[in-house]
C-alpha cells in the first residue's frame, strides 16, 4: 500500500543576502516536490546545523548568487517514493544525504547522492560534515590526487 503523501511541505528559502540567519531566512510552503527519473523523494527528519549554513547565507560560498535559494546541507530522512530507474526495495529505507536545500520536509534528490543508514538517528549528521572537511582538506590544502597515500605520524 502506497504512503499518502501531503500535496505540500514546508522548507526554509534564503530570501536575502545576511551574516544573520534570522534575518536571511523565511520558512514557505511549497508543492512537494516531483521524483523525477534517477531521484528518490526523502522525507528529512534530521538537518544539520552548523557555520557553512550562516556563511552560504551570508553569500560567502557562492559569490555572486542572487537569492532565493534553498538553505541547508544534510540531512537523515526515510525514503519515501521512487523515481524511474530505482529499484523499488529503496522505499522505506533510511538515508543521509548531503544536497542544497536539506532544510526542507521532503527533497527530490538524486538517489546516487544518498548514503543508506541503519536508523534514524542524528549522529549520522557530523559524519557526513567531518568527511566533507577531511575532503576538503586533503584535497585543497594537501594537494593529494588518486593513488596518494597519508601516512599518521604522531608527533
Amino acid at each position: 500500500m502506497a504512503a499518502v503523501l501531503p500535496s505540500s511541505m514546508k522548507k526554509l528559502v534564503v530570501r536575502t543576502l545576511s551574516s544573520n540567519f534570522r534575518e536571511a531566512i523565511e520558512l514557505q510552503t511549497v508543492p512537494l516536490p516531483k521524483v523525477k527519473r534517477g531521484q528518490i523523494l526523502v522525507r528529512n527528519r534530521y538537518v544539520g546545523i552548523n557555520a557553512s549554513d550562516v556563511n552560504f547565507t551570508a553569500g560567502k560560498y557562492m559569490p555572486g548568487v542572487k537569492p532565493p535559494f534553498d538553505a541547508g546541507f544534510e540531512a537523515v530522512g526515510e525514503v519515501i517514493k521512487v523515481g524511474e530507474d530505482v529499484p523499488d526495495g529503496m522505499t522505506g529505507n533510511y538515508v543521509a544525504h548531503m544536497t542544497n536545500g536539506a532544510f526542507a520536509e521532503y527533497q527530490a534528490i538524486s538517489s546516487r547522492r544518498a548514503f543508506p543508514v541503519k536508523a534514524l538517528d542524528p549522529g549520522y549528521l557530523p559524519c557526513l560534515v567531518s568527511g566533507m572537511t577531511a575532503r576538503l582538506a586533503l584535497k585543497e590544502c594537501g594537494f593529494l590526487k588518486p593513488g596518494d597515500k597519508v601516512r599518521y605520524s604522531p608527533t
